[in-house]
């Protein structure tokens, strides 16, 4: 029963460690958000800072996914994609 317990308070110790941290230094892009948008903001579950990656690229589409499930983060709602060229994605 210890050594349960003692994984237990271990598996809570990682999980806690694991959740996104401080992002001093970091930029989280949100691909395909529109400039018109407000960037950046603060994603509710992570606690992230995102921002519209508009002033990073020039080329591609913005897209939006059709529905956006409850519960699918601000951040997946969004696209970019590369239709013209010789490799597209």
């Amino acid at each position: 029963m210890t050594k349960f317990l003692g994984l237990l308070l271990l598996l809570i110790a990682i999980i806690h460690i694991i959740q996104a941290q401080g992002q001093q230094g970091f930029t989280s892009l949100d691909c395909g958000l529109p400039a018109n948008e407000t960037s950046p903001y603060e994603e509710s579950y992570t606690k992230l800072m995102f921002t519209s990656d508009e002033t990073f690229i020039r080329s591609g589409r913005n897209g939006r996914i059709r529905e956006n499930p409850e519960g699918f983060a601000k951040p997946y709602e969004t696209l970019r994609y590369f239709p013209d060229g010789i490799r597209n994605c």
